[in-house]
């Protein structure tokens, strides 16, 4: 019986002890938490929060979102960089780099040095219908060269690879025309393009934002380019001939009906209604040509003037005037 007693009380002394060493080694570890809020979206501006719902036992060093367009955002993709912080609360990102009309994922983090702890994951999406987007009539230049702006406003935070201007001679030009390039936007802006050689008749123009995947467009302006025909060298061929060259180097809206030259030795402007001068008429052309014609019936020792020509039915178009003697 004693015996049994002995081993009892050491028993119980080895279990107390055991017991007692346990509860001098236990020591509870905090893990730090974040947890993704609400997003504001204002127009085109996004507005993040989150929480820290525990620090952890080591300091945080970063704290912010991250974001994208894949569903896992992380710290290698957008993010914000709000850096240290030693208490639990509330904190807010203002978001950047965002593509209009497209979901986005997000969700917070911190960080402790060692270890990226993230929140919850929210999407949101910004539409592009909040831009106030638009292009003025154009100020020409000459027949064949304008400027032309246009304004992007409420920006927010959207960002675009490439703005610009593109323009064709069909409806709706797109970004794989004609374009101007001034590359990416992330602010409100104004910009103008200086477009040359609209030289085939009725275009179509409108400003564009290019985003990922996406590519937005203004309202469209048209122009008319002008008519012009330029008057080249005159070559004597004999005593009583010439041959004039001359190009027509603009077309308008409408097709052109006559083109050639008129000369005369009464007039040093001829012009194709006046009965003293001469003509040839190569007839109707609806593209960008070269021509000649032959100046006939010519006198020696006489001073010649000579123009080119091209009439669209309601109005004539001369290039410059060049003179020219044949010397027997």
């Amino acid at each position: 019986m004693i015996n049994h007693f002995k081993i009892y009380l050491l028993v119980s002394i080895s279990t107390i002890m055991l017991i007692f060493n346990s509860c001098e080694k236990f020591d509870l570890v905090r893990v730090m938490d974040t947890q993704t809020g609400e997003i504001e979206i204002n127009k085109t501006s996004v507005i993040a929060k989150g929480t820290i719902l525990d620090i952890g036992s080591k300091n945080i060093i970063n704290h912010g979102h991250c974001w994208s367009i894949g569903h896992e955002p992380s710290i290698e993709d957008n993010k914000t960089d709000l850096g240290q912080i030693n208490e639990k609360g509330e904190f807010t990102s203002v978001l950047y780099n965002i593509i209009a009309d497209t979901t986005h994922y997000i969700r917070s983090y911190i960080f402790d040095g060692k270890d990226y702890v993230y929140g919850d994951i929210l999407t949101f999406k910004v539409s592009a219908e909040d831009l106030n987007f638009w292009t003025y009539e154009y100020e020409r230049i000459n027949e064949s060269k304008i400027n032309i702006t246009s304004t992007v406003e409420g920006v927010g935070s959207l960002n675009f690879t490439d703005h610009g201007h593109c323009w064709a001679t069909h409806e709706n030009p797109t970004f794989e025309s004609n374009v101007s390039s001034y590359g990416p936007l992330i602010n409100d802006n104004t910009f103008t393009s200086k477009i040359v050689n609209l030289n085939l008749g009725h275009y179509y123009i409108r400003a564009y934002l290019k985003s990922e995947g996406r590519i937005i467009y203004s309202n469209t302006i048209t122009f008319d380019s002008e008519i012009s025909v330029t008057t080249g060298i005159v070559a004597i061929n004999d005593n009583s001939s010439a041959t004039a060259y001359g190009s027509i180097i603009s077309l308008g809206a409408s097709t052109i009906q006559d083109h050639g030259h008129c000369w005369s030795a009464t007039t040093s402007y001829p012009n194709i209604s006046d009965e003293r001068v001469s003509k040839t008429s190569l007839g109707s052309v609806n593209q960008l040509i070269s021509f000649t014609s032959e100046l006939t019936g010519l006198l020696p020792d006489i001073p010649y003037y000579t123009r080119a020509y091209a009439i669209d039915g309601s109005k004539v178009y001369y290039g410059e005037v060049k003179s020219f003697i044949i010397n027997p």
